[in-house]
């Protein structure tokens, strides 16, 4: 049976999806993943009897920025042990040939390009960090040098130190807001609120200068956060008054959740590989 394998290099965690010739891709959980040096090892844990060697193709989506010319992670703030290596060799020591990397939040984008198709879409991920990817007309929209849609890294203000190097990133400051074991009641709803407000400055910089037609939100805070989408969409919305007759996009949640990017990264390779 011909398939396709997609693993999502998160800052904190491994999941592995599997796509098929034909039906749902098949999403096989996610690990603890503290060192690349384990990469091989967690996948194939992950992997349930089905092999990589086995794979017709592999795709890998990281949490760093992906150069277009050299597919090479030019910078990755959670994972720097990325940067300028081969991702093949951590998989299989050069023994498979057949694997794509790709950015995660462009991988969380080509996991909607079915249900995007002909739409401008804007894919937002919540989560560790802040990654944003593009589909237009349901093609990767990916920047000159594949560094598109860096909003994590974008300034909004504050003093917390980015593990990008800069100071006042819209992620460092949203990673500011999470909630503790040891916050109470109103210093967590404060969090809360705080966290809303920035992110939906955030989503209201993007639909101000790209005018999506659609915003799906995804990553890992959303799927705590019950009523994420509806609080999000409806601050953006206070941002953008009715008065100035600007167009809201439709917002949603992503397809496949926390599978989005290792699904995406399957697809992927299944779209060059077949």
């Amino acid at each position: 049976m011909d398939f396709w394998v997609g693993l999502d290099v998160g800052g904190t965690k491994l999941s592995a999806s599997l796509v098929f010739r034909d039906g749902e891709p098949l999403n096989l959980g996610y690990v603890n993943l503290s060192s690349l040096s384990d990469l091989r090892e967690k996948a194939s844990e992950l992997l349930c009897g089905y092999s990589l060697e086995d794979a017709r193709g592999i795709g890998v989506g990281v949490a760093g920025w992906v150069s277009n010319a050299s597919s090479s992670v030019l910078f990755s703030p959670h994972r720097p042990e990325l940067v300028d290596i081969q991702v093949a060799d951590l998989l299989s020591n050069g023994s498979l040939t057949c694997i794509v990397v790709e950015n995660d939040a462009n991988c969380a984008a080509l996991a909607e390009a079915d249900s995007s198709l002909g739409l401008f879409s804007v894919t937002i991920n919540f989560g560790t960090g802040i990654g944003m990817s593009a589909l237009y007309e349901g093609r990767l929209f990916k920047g000159a040098d594949g560094l598109f849609g860096e909003l994590g890294h974008c300034y909004v203000g504050g003093s917390s130190l980015c593990e990008c190097g800069a100071t006042g990133c819209l992620e460092a400051e949203l990673r500011s807001c999470f909630i503790s074991e040891s916050d109470d009641i109103e210093t967590a709803t404060r969090k809360k609120s705080r966290y809303i407000e920035l992110a939906a400055r955030g989503v209201g910089w993007v639909v101000r200068i790209l005018n999506p037609a659609e915003v799906v939100v995804g990553g890992g805070v959303p799927l705590g956060w019950s009523n994420f989408l509806e609080e999000l969409s409806l601050e953006v919305s206070r941002y953008i008054p009715s008065s100035q007759r600007f167009v809201l996009p439709v917002f949603r949640n992503a397809t496949y959740k926390e599978y989005s990017g290792s699904v995406g990264a399957a697809l992927l390779a299944r779209s060059i590989f077949d």
